[in-house]
């Protein structure tokens, strides 16, 4: 995953996926209708806007254009059926719009990443509008928390860095309530289904299998709605708070076999991460410390890396000093480990009691300590 800055991710989620984005399938056949779109800029500067595609491999460039001497331009792009394109000012600001069989206006900043944008167009476009500038606005909160965090972390000031965290979580938690606001106030359509990705699919499965049905009746043959089924199949099986914890059996980095129920009797953290993660490794400083702070109040961590290679687990193991049980089969996202607890996306913790049953997930930074502190102040 591409690291922004410290544990702020473009994704804006605190997590490295298994996919970074959804995948998408070859656009069917049929009777092309070319599509306009119409743009104007605020502020101008050299060079193309450029249209792109998103297709498989990613938004790949299929028309570009300069613009007039009003600051105007056209765009057209034969479309089969809709799907999600990219407006790209002069590699300055980017706009997300839906094609389908309606024309498009766009007016632009064009001079500005986070600069203002309006769209019309059909229903969706205006829709996308409205998801797209929550998103945007979040994002500009979180580049400026960004710079705090390494003012704070470049002073190692921990209260700091504890209080960004806290802050970026809170935030989080409102942008998903907010999208999911949007989502049921918009109803099933292309915009809401591209909102959809920006929810935590693990922690909001069934917020989002609820809208199963709708997408299904709305767009019964939308591409876009079998990968919507498709990937929540993926977390129907996920383990949830209450369930008894799955084996993991896997070596340790001596090659031994440990396994999580050798652990029975303790409270018992399993924390799946890799070297790889940058979430993951800007969060060990806190889970160190957590460590440190309750090992011997009956407590262990049971950390599952999702590896490729084993030196450079090792590596990250020594270097950022965790000094409790590690486990790998170095399969990567196929980690059986991963699999068996429905992960797809990194860090990820459950906390087991000495039952053995999950008691809690995904805790991180001021989260973990305070539920620690309630379970364990008495060990």
């Amino acid at each position: 995953m591409k690291k922004l800055f410290i544990f702020f991710f473009s994704a804006l989620l605190f997590s490295c996926e298994s996919q970074s984005q959804p995948s998408q399938a070859q656009t069917k056949s049929g009777t092309a209708q070319e599509v306009t779109i119409n743009g104007k800029v605020k502020h101008p500067n050299t060079g193309y806007v450029v249209l792109t595609e998103l297709k498989e491999n990613g938004f790949q460039s299929v028309d570009s254009v300069k613009l007039k001497k009003d600051n105007t331009f056209t765009l057209k792009r034969k479309v089969n059926e809709p799907g999600f394109y990219m407006v790209n000012f002069f590699n300055q600001q980017k706009v997300l719009v839906i094609l389908d069989k309606n024309n498009v206006d766009i007016a632009a900043d064009g001079n500005n990443p986070a600069g203002d944008f309006t769209l019309k167009g059909s229903k969706d476009v205006e829709d996308l509008q409205k998801i797209t500038k929550a998103q945007n606005e979040l994002q500009g909160k979180v580049n400026s928390l960004g710079v705090k965090f390494q003012e704070a972390n470049d002073k190692k000031d921990e209260k700091a860095r504890e209080k960004i965290q806290a802050e970026y979580f809170t935030m989080q938690a409102d942008f998903n309530n907010r999208i999911k606001e949007l989502i049921r106030e918009i109803g099933p359509n292309l915009a809401s289904w591209y909102a959809t990705n920006l929810l935590n699919p693990e922690e909001e499965y069934v917020f989002l299998d609820s809208l199963s049905k709708g997408f299904e009746k709305q767009m019964p043959n939308s591409k876009f709605v079998k990968e919507f089924k498709t990937k929540l199949a993926q977390y129907k099986n996920v383990v949830t708070v209450g369930q008894p914890a799955p084996e993991i059996s896997l070596n340790n980095p001596e090659g031994n076999p440990i396994s999580l129920s050798s652990l029975r009797g303790k409270y018992v953290l399993i924390d799946f991460w890799a070297s790889w993660c940058g979430p993951c490794r800007q969060e060990n400083p806190n889970v160190v410390r957590m460590y440190n702070k309750f090992k011997g109040k009956n407590f262990e961590i049971f950390g599952v890396s999702l590896d490729k290679s084993k030196e450079k687990w090792l590596e990250a193991i020594q270097k950022d000093q965790l000094s409790w049980v590690h486990v790998s089969d170095l399969k990567y996202w196929q980690s059986a480990g991963a699999e068996a607890y429905g992960v797809q996306s990194i860090p990820a913790t459950f906390l087991v009691d000495p039952s053995g049953k999950v008691i809690a997930k995904n805790l991180r930074g001021k989260a973990l300590e305070d539920k620690l502190t309630q379970i364990l102040s008495k060990q």
